[in-house]
């Protein structure tokens, strides 16, 4: 009687917040509480009976099919259908019930982009089917534990419970789901090359990782007749290779997917093979064969009426460009942009950032000229009290003479003042200047952090949702046109964000020091042609303090771009020098350099006046020496203190 008068009280508990409130985190910690005390007080055969007596069971289905139903569409039907199926549930104390409950509140935090409450529904769940559930649906729960993981970007969490589930339909011989969680296991450690900054080795291998797991997943579809799922394994592996740089194996694989798609008559997807080809093909350097694809595919979407054609334009015009076809490229350039949708400007952000500082920088210079009013009246004050008393005080030669003494001391002190005041300014813009380099960093560190864990975390949530809809919807072939196409511009909006935000702040930088950050930012930088690049470093690899890093790595990418844009050069030269208390750097090129005596202006561009503000805001020293035809070479050093 005690243990059931506490679970009635916990249970009223939870079913007067959900009436009031919805499911939250809150409520979710009362439900758990409850299932644990069910857990505790039942045996199998007690929830076995409870299961068979139930007498709403065909209406919680009912509702919760509803629920999943409206998830996507109309959340807030959706919850209140949930909180039914919830609370009929646990009145009913039938924990397999709950179970399916709990696990469907999942899939709507889930659709819904809540992640965490997502995980936390799923494990409770988890719970119960480990105690007395089927092994199969410990299986399904954990593979949805894994997806949900993964949007998290908990990819260790994302690969054990995925493993879990793979062992467990593996024993049970379920080949689709075996399947699926091979595809899942590929997914994985393809996205981890994205959602972390992995070295050369560990890049290898997840990507090996990632073949190995797909090529499994191949293996068992190709014994079905499902060929269309071939295809669309074949061109996982595809993006697995074209990720690597091995352009030629990602041409084979995507090869044969269109040729599927063209055998069933799959326009949409046939489209998608078609662009990927003449991807493929512009990536290896073979401007011609890219053109005649993705013409196919251009007038493909035209006769079909596809979506997002237009993108094919700008695809086009870079080929056409780099087949030398300049006058199509531009047409086809004119066009893109006359179809394109209008994109975020960063530049807007950087100027709001400027004129803020701007706006800060003129208040302070009016507060140092108000305060230097009230010195020079305070002084004027002074001065006329002394000359009052020395008239009063003083006669004849004593006073003229006193009068000379205090003349010279005040002339002194005067000059004493004008130094200081020189002094103070020269520190005011040296304190301004490091303040507008260190809100620029601040700026950038908050847009890549917001790009990465924002921007990017939802723009892979949704892909991956949309992933999971076509995987599990029926869909025509004109919606999913749609689909391919909105999942292939996600995956260049995720690949542009995380170029974006790696430029704003490496993290490179922030974890490993300067030598690997600027190693890192070379072979970025290094096109596959002329110049080439050289990076030595010399000395240990020591970390200084952050500001001077950041300014260090700043300058030398400017320098290197400078050189990358305007030098002509063949080869160029990075030379780093490391002490505990100096660091220099010489960056050298043998390109058309020019008369540092005669360009003054260009010596007092924007980049090199960027350059010269940051060197002067730590006391740095910078040198360029270049003549013309003779190339140029770059010195900057920094005493550490």
């Amino acid at each position: 009687m005690k243990q059931t008068g506490i679970f009635t009280r916990l249970w009223l508990f939870v079913l007067v917040n959900f009436f009031s409130l919805g499911v939250n985190a809150q409520q979710i910690d009362s439900i758990e509480s409850v299932i644990q005390h069910l857990i505790s007080y039942s045996s199998e055969s007690d929830q076995k009976e409870l299961t068979r007596n139930f007498a709403d069971s065909i209406t919680v289905i009912q509702l919760l099919d509803l629920a999943y139903d409206n998830s996507r569409g109309n959340p807030d039907t959706a919850i209140i259908l949930l909180n039914d199926a919830i609370s009929m549930s646990l009145n009913s104390k039938s924990l397999n019930y709950v179970s399916k409950s709990m696990e469907r509140l999942g899939h709507y935090y889930y659709f819904n982009e809540e992640y965490s409450l997502a995980a936390r529904c799923y494990l409770l769940s988890l719970k119960i089917e480990e105690k007395f559930g089927e092994e199969i649906s410990v299986a399904k729960i954990e593979l949805n534990l894994g997806r949900a993981y993964n949007y998290l970007e908990l990819l260790q969490n994302a690969l054990d419970y995925t493993y879990k589930a793979l062992a467990k339909y593996e024993k049970n011989n379920i080949t689709d789901k075996t399947a699926e969680a091979y595809e899942n296991l590929g997914l994985l450690y393809f996205n981890r090359n994205f959602w972390e900054l992995p070295k050369p080795d560990q890049r290898k291998t997840n990507h090996d990782e990632a073949l190995k797991y797909y090529n499994k997943a191949l293996g068992l579809i190709s014994k079905t007749d499902d060929e269309l799922h071939k295809a669309k394994i074949l061109q996982s592996i595809a993006a697995v290779y074209n990720q690597n740089g091995n352009s030629e194996k990602a041409l084979v694989n995507i090869l044969e997917s269109l040729r599927i798609y063209k055998k069933y008559n799959e326009n949409a997807r046939a489209g998608d093979a078609l662009y990927a080809i003449g991807v493929t093909y512009k990536q290896l350097g073979k401007p011609k064969e890219a053109i005649g694809y993705l013409n196919e595919a251009l007038e493909l979407g035209k006769k079909n009426n596809l979506g997002g054609v237009h993108w094919l334009y700008e695809t086009l015009a870079e080929a056409n460009y780099d087949a030398g076809n300049y006058k199509q490229s531009r047409d086809l350039y004119v066009r893109f942009i006359n179809t394109r949708d209008s994109v975020l400007n960063l530049e807007k952000a950087k100027m709001i950032l400027d004129l803020e500082n701007k706006y800060q920088a003129e208040k302070k210079q009016n507060e140092i000229d108000r305060l230097t009013l009230i010195k020079k009246q305070r002084t004027l004050v002074i001065y006329t009290l002394i000359a009052v008393l020395l008239l009063i005080l003083v006669a004849g030669f004593a006073f003229f003479k006193n009068i000379r003494a205090k003349k010279i001391i005040a002339d002194q002190q005067l000059e004493i003042r004008e130094k200081q005041l020189l002094e103070l300014e020269k520190e005011k813009q040296l304190i301004a200047t490091r303040s507008l380099l260190a809100g620029e960093e601040i700026e950038r560190t908050r847009l890549a952090g917001d790009l990465h864990d924002g921007l990017g975390g939802l723009l892979t949530g949704v892909k991956l949702k949309l992933s999971s809809m076509k995987e599990n919807s029926i869909i025509t072939s004109e919606n999913l046109a749609y689909f391919n196409h909105a999942l292939n511009l996600l995956d260049t909006s995720i690949a542009e964000m995380r170029r974006v935000a790696h430029n704003l702040m490496p993290e490179t930088l922030m974890h490993y020091g300067l030598q690997t950050a600027i190693a890192d930012f070379i072979r970025q930088v290094e096109p596959e042609g002329l110049p080439v690049i050289r990076f030595n470093s010399f000395g240990n690899d020591l970390r200084y303090g952050k500001d001077i890093e950041i300014t260090i790595y700043r300058i030398i990418q400017e320098l290197v771009n400078n050189s990358l844009k305007h030098a002509e050069a063949k080869n160029i030269e990075v030379q780093f020098f490391t002490e505990p208390d100096r660091v220099s750097v010489q960056i050298v090129d043998d390109g058309k350099g020019f008369n540092t005596e005669n360009n003054d202006k260009e010596l007092q561009g924007k980049g090199l006046k960027n350059i010269s503000d940051r060197i002067t805001a730590f006391n740095g020293h910078f040198e360029i020496i270049s003549e013309p035809g003779k190339g140029t070479e770059c010195t900057l050093e920094f005493l550490i203190t």
